[in-house]
């Protein structure tokens, strides 16, 4: 599974090994790095135009007025990118009415048809960003693989954001195609489920942390020294995976989230 994002390579950190020099582990690997795959081709488009629609060939089109401000990262298109949809969804799940749409959305395979579409449904007036000075009013446009990870982290961070954290590990074994509206996982989640369910039970904290950090900080690469330890005990065995650093938090989140939630079903129904 490769993420099809344009997320910059993990930053070798303090006793961290630079991902070259990670050695296999139970036959698995774990490349961290920026990846572009050819059947993800457009996976992290977002178009924006301050005063002009936004042209995409792919992916959900977003109309709103004004809304929160990010910074301007004037010579860096790609993380500019990644801070404004992550802004852009944490804003969404704000809203109720958003918040279920968010939820039935990342329960779509990505790569459908009828995520494209649905996705034009998760929006909430108000959470287009204003980057520095300009106010891009029009429309945002992206691909629905990326935003599902944007949206989970923010349903994460919605949830449990003051939340303790909790002992995941013995929780019981996931069926990820409950988890869909098919009833099946698609190929392109299943590995990224699998793993992110994997290092959310073994790093609960290290995990949490990551996805709480705000992007492009001091914070975020403390987290990612943190957790990047526990990564090479959660690949199968012959299996290659390669990703950013945006995706890894969105698979992370993921983890942490569907296991805190199976967590608070298991005590509701034990209390009742």
């Amino acid at each position: 599974m490769a993420d099809p994002g344009p997320d910059k390579a993990f930053p070798p950190r303090n006793r961290t090994p630079h991902p070259r020099q990670w050695r296999r582990v139970g036959g698995g690997r774990v490349k961290l790095t920026s990846f572009r795959s050819a059947a993800l081709a457009c996976a992290a488009m977002v178009a924006l135009q301050p005063s002009a629609p936004a042209v995409a060939q792919q992916g959900s089109h977003l109309h709103a007025p004004d809304a929160p401000n990010v910074p301007l990262v004037a010579d860096n298109a790609a993380k500019q990118r990644e801070i404004i949809m992550k802004s852009f969804a944490d804003c969404v799940v704000d809203s109720a009415r958003a918040r279920r749409l968010a939820l039935e959305f990342i329960a779509i395979d990505p790569q459908s048809e009828d995520a494209g579409k649905f996705g034009d449904k998760v929006t909430e007036p108000g959470c287009l960003p204003k980057v520095g000075q300009t106010q891009f009013a029009s429309k945002l446009a992206f691909t629905p693989f990326l935003f599902r990870y944007e949206l989970l982290g923010a349903l994460y961070r919605k949830a449990y954001h003051d939340a303790p954290t909790l002992a995941l590990k013995d929780l019981p074994v996931r069926d990820y195609a409950k988890e869909f509206a098919s009833g099946t996982v698609p190929n392109t989640i299943l590995s990224l489920r699998q793993f992110g369910d994997c290092v959310a039970r073994i790093a609960p904290a290290e995990s949490h942390n990551l996805v709480m950090s705000d992007i492009y900080t001091a914070e975020e690469n403390a987290a990612l020294t943190a957790v990047l330890p526990n990564l090479q005990a959660c690949m199968p065995p012959g299996q290659s995976v390669s990703f950013g650093r945006g995706i890894l938090r969105g698979a992370l989140a993921e983890g942490l989230y569907r296991l805190r939630e199976a967590s608070n079903s298991s005590e509701s129904s034990a209390d009742a």
